[in-house]
C-alpha cells in the first residue's frame, strides 16, 4: 500500500486544488513545484561551504550551478546532478535541500546543475545542456579540486532520463566516461510501453495525463519521442553505461521503464543495482522530509553511488 503520508499529502493538496492537473498554467505548476519542496522535502541539518557557479550550457547561455562542498568529502569524487520536473519545472533552489542531503549524508561533492526548460527551449535543449555541462565539468574538474575520472552522473525523473543520455552520449563529446550513475525513477521510455503508464492515473502525484502535460511543453513533436536520447531502454550501445544504481518506486507510472533500463543494462554487461520501494510513489524525493522511508531510499541510492565510485568496488 502506498505510504500514508504520501496518501495524506496528496489528499490534501486535493482538497486545496494544489495538486498537478493538466489544465494548470506552466507558471502556477512551477510555483507549486517550489511549494511542495520547500514543505515537504528534506531538512538537512548540516551545513557546508557551497559555491554558485554558472556553467555554459549548448548554445553558451549561463546556467546556473551550485556545488556543496561537505568537510567530509572523501578521494575527490563528485556527483553532477540534474533535478527531475518534466523538463519543464524545477531549478536548483528548489532542490536545494536534496543535493545538501547527498552531499552531507553520501560525503561526496555534489554539483547542482541548471539546464534550460520548455516551453521556452523545446527539445533537444535540455539534454544539450546536459551533455554540455558535463563536458565542461570534466574539462574544469581540476579547477574545482575534483578528478575528472571519478565523477558520478545522476539525476530523478526527467533530470534521470538526462544523467542517462549522458552515460550512451559520452563519447560524442571526447570526454571520460562516468564514473557512475544514480537514476531516480528515470524517464527512459518515450513509447509509454509499460503497462505501469496506465496503471497508475489516479491517486499519485505523477499520471498519464500530467506525463502528456510535460510532454507537450518540451518535445516538438512525436519523433523527438522517438530519440534514443529519451528512449533510453532501445539504445543501442547501453554497455556505455557506468555501474548504475537506480532507485524505483511501486506507485510510479514509469515503474516499467525504470525496470526494463536494469535488465538492458544488465543483459549489456553493466553492473545494476535496482532498489524497488514498493510503499513509495513517484516524487518521494520531494517529499522525504515527512517520509522516512523515503529519505531512507535516498540514503542508500547515494551510498550506493560513493560505493561505486570508489576504486576496487
Amino acid at each position: 500500500m502506498l505510504d500514508w503520508r504520501i496518501r495524506t499529502t496528496l489528499f490534501a493538496a486535493d482538497i486545496l486544488g494544489k495538486s498537478f492537473r493538466p489544465d494548470t498554467s506552466v507558471d502556477r505548476l512551477r510555483a507549486g513545484y517550489r511549494e511542495m519542496n520547500a514543505r515537504f522535502g528534506l531538512r538537512p541539518k548540516a551545513t557546508m561551504p557551497t559555491r554558485d557557479l554558472m556553467i555554459p550550457g549548448a548554445d553558451g547561455t549561463d546556467l546556473p550551478a551550485r556545488l556543496y562542498l561537505p568537510p567530509n568529502a572523501q578521494q575527490q569524487g563528485l556527483l553532477l546532478y540534474f533535478h527531475g520536473g518534466g523538463w519543464v519545472i524545477g531549478d536548483i533552489d528548489c532542490y536545494d535541500h536534496l543535493t545538501r542531503f547527498l552531499a552531507h549524508c553520501g560525503s561526496i561533492a555534489v554539483l547542482s546543475a541548471s539546464y534550460r526548460l520548455g516551453p521556452e527551449h523545446r527539445y533537444p535543449a535540455a539534454h544539450d545542456d546536459a551533455l554540455a555541462i558535463y563536458a565542461w565539468v570534466c574539462e574544469h574538474a581540476e579547477d574545482l579540486g575534483m578528478h575528472k575520472e571519478r565523477i558520478a552522473v545522476g539525476g530523478d525523473s526527467a533530470g534521470g532520463g538526462l544523467a542517462g543520455s549522458l552515460c550512451v552520449q559520452w563519447r560524442e563529446k571526447h570526454v571520460p566516461k562516468p564514473a557512475a550513475a544514480l537514476l531516480i525513477y528515470p524517464s527512459a521510455d518515450g513509447h509509454a510501453r509499460g503497462p505501469s503508464r496506465a496503471k497508475f492515473s489516479s491517486g499519485v502525484p505523477l499520471t498519464p495525463e500530467m506525463i502528456t502535460w510535460f510532454a507537450q511543453h518540451y518535445f516538438r513533436d512525436a519523433e523527438d519521442l522517438r530519440s534514443l536520447r529519451v528512449t533510453l531502454i532501445d539504445a543501442h550501445n547501453l554497455a556505455d553505461f557506468p555501474p548504475t544504481m537506480i532507485s524505483a518506486a511501486g506507485y510510479d507510472p514509469l515503474l516499467d521503464e525504470g525496470a526494463m533500463l536494469a535488465s538492458r543494462l544488465r543483459d549489456a554487461g553493466v553492473r545494476v543495482r535496482y532498489d524497488l520501494h514498493p510503499t513509495l510513489s513517484h516524487g518521494f524525493v520531494n517529499m522525504a522530509g515527512i517520509v522516512p522511508s523515503a529519505r531512507q531510499a535516498l540514503l542508500d541510492a547515494v551510498r550506493q553511488t560513493v560505493a561505486d565510485l570508489t576504486p576496487g568496488s
